[in-house]
Parts: structure tokens; C-alpha cells; sequence
């Protein structure tokens, strides 16, 4: 849509910048499956997951509508990590606004006891105010 206004589209021209998204946003799934890679947005505030990824729900062995529920609060999360992970993987979070680049690799444990290793990578969200709002990042197994 680069340059034009939804107000000024026709019905034919707004129905083929939605195909031409629909491709891109498959082509991005297929592409984060290939790769293993799944990515998603915690808000701060409220300690819970925005939105995440078909594949970031699949590394954690559940459908996304599951993976929303369970991941509504930071506490459940931190229970999917390896409890000989939890202490250094707390401390790098902790340390996360200071260095502006989360960069960590962790196990996880499903919940049919499958420890699968990950590495995260993720960014700080902030505001028109530059007050930090959230983060955005990838898993990958």
C-alpha cells in the first residue's frame, strides 16, 4: 500500500493488496517453520504474552490458543524452564533493559517431559515516550 490510502482504494485494489498480504504472512509462517523459529510479544505491564507465533506455540508443544492461556502470567512461564536453568535464565532477564538485547539459551520441559534447548532473542518495545511497554523477540529449538 505504499503511498495510498485505504479511502482512496478500490474494492479491487484493497482485495489485492489482501491477497498479496495473506501470501507474505504464509510465506512468513513456512518460513519460521522451516527455520524453527517462533516469535512473540510480552507486554510488562501486565506480565503476560500479547501474541506469539504458530511455531513459537509449537516449540512449546501446544496450539497458540493454548499457549495463550498458559503463558498469561510470567510465574507459569518460568515454570516451563529447567529447574537448573531458572537461576540464570532470571538473572539474564533481570539484566535485559540495561543491555537492550536479550541473547539466552535455556532448556524447556513439556509437559510430556520432552526437554527441548532454546535459544531466545529479543528486543524492548518502548513508547513515543521511550518508557519501555514491552518486549518482541524469537525462540528457537
Amino acid at each position: 500500500m505504499e503511498g495510498r490510502s485505504l479511502q482512496r482504494m478500490t474494492k479491487a485494489q484493497l482485495v489485492e493488496e489482501l491477497t498479496r498480504l495473506r501470501q507474505q504472512l504464509a510465506l512468513f509462517g513456512a518460513t519460521e517453520q522451516l527455520a524453527q523459529i517462533g516469535h512473540y510479544e510480552w507486554d510488562y505491564e501486565s506480565g503476560r504474552l500479547i501474541s506469539c507465533s504458530e511455531e513459537y506455540a509449537r516449540i512449546f508443544g501446544m496450539s497458540v490458543e493454548q499457549t495463550m492461556k498458559l503463558h498469561d502470567n510470567w510465574e507459569k512461564t518460568f515454570r516451563l524452564i529447567h529447574v537448573d536453568d531458572r537461576a540464570r535464565y532470571k538473572d539474564i532477564v533481570q539484566s535485559f533493559p540495561d543491555k537492550k538485547l536479550l541473547d539466552v539459551e535455556f532448556r524447556i520441559v513439556l509437559r510430556d517431559g520432552v526437554i527441548r534447548h532454546i535459544r531466545e532473542l529479543g528486543v524492548i518495545v518502548s513508547d513515543e515516550k521511550g518508557e519501555e511497554r514491552s518486549s518482541f523477540g524469537v525462540i528457537q529449538d
